[in-house]
């Protein structure tokens, strides 16, 4: 039988265990200059404060091995008094290092803590079936925009020469966006601006001719020759990927709001299902 002291404090100590509310944590990686930055974050729920999200550290760290970062994990969770028999998920980005059936962050977490979920980033998951998806068209859409952005990205006189296009057919000049691979929702509204503005765009690389223009937007603005019809089909892609996208940036925006929790998961993710199997009917 233990000391009635002993139990007394067994009590103290469950008691105190309690009131510690279950956590996820999530960690990433980014660059800054030659510097590997990691902000770790922890969030939870309690019934007086809700949902709530804190940074826990963000520290500085040349080794980005999965072993690096569980050790960081649990040396940050332990110097902030928290204990890994809390922590309900744990959230990253997709990459193998942190999710891998072996050797993984995900795995490593888990000798400390079998209970722990895989808390997969769902917003990522949706924007690679998109991008995954117009791989199949026949032209490559990012580089179409891309393209087109880079022409006048750094030049002024080809913008203002534009603006003069825009003011001929009596539209508002509306600068063309980039997509960045690693801004989700950076696709969509790049692809809706350079749809919305497809005439004087078109006119303005046509307006320079085959010598002036570049050979990879030549191929897509010219006049349509030997039956080919390039123009008039991008302008179909556009149009398709305009309407379809944006049902994948609405999901990937309300995945990323900030009080979105798991119970939510399920009903966002059928509402997509539900919206492109409508499109397929239709």
């Amino acid at each position: 039988m233990a000391p009635a002291g002993d139990t007394q404090f067994k009590e103290l100590d469950k008691r105190a265990s309690a009131h510690t509310p279950f956590f996820s944590v999530a960690s990433d990686a980014s660059n800054h200059g030659t510097t590997k930055l990691f902000p770790l974050s922890v969030r939870y729920w309690t019934p007086e404060l809700g949902v709530q999200t804190k940074v826990l550290d963000f520290y500085e760290d040349n080794d980005e091995t999965s072993a690096a970062i569980n050790y960081q994990i649990v040396t940050k969770l332990k110097e902030s008094g928290l204990e890994l028999d809390r922590i309900s998920a744990y959230s990253a980005d997709n990459a193998s290092l942190n999710y891998r059936r072996y050797n993984s962050v995900f795995q490593k977490l888990k000798e400390n803590n079998n209970y722990i979920l895989k808390a997969n980033c769902v917003a990522h998951i949706v924007h690679n079936s998109a991008k995954y998806a117009g791989d199949r068209l026949n032209i490559d859409i990012e580089n179409v925009v891309n393209k087109n952005f880079s022409h006048f990205s750094s030049s002024a006189k080809r913008i203002e020469e534009l603006k003069s296009i825009y003011a001929f057919v009596e539209m508002e000049y509306q600068s063309l966006l980039r997509y960045v691979p690693t801004r989700w929702l950076s696709l969509w509204p790049a692809v809706k601006r350079l749809y919305d503005n497809w005439a004087p765009i078109k006119s303005y690389f046509l307006s320079l001719g085959e010598e002036q223009c570049p050979k990879s937007l030549w191929r897509l603005f010219k006049d349509d020759q030997d039956g080919e019809c390039i123009t008039l089909e991008l302008q179909v892609y556009l149009a398709f990927l305009s309407n379809v996208l944006k049902v994948f940036h609405n999901t990937a925006l309300v995945l990323e709001q900030e009080d979105g929790t798991v119970c939510e998961l399920y009903d966002m993710m059928f509402t997509l299902k539900t919206k492109l199997q409508q499109r397929q009917i239709s």
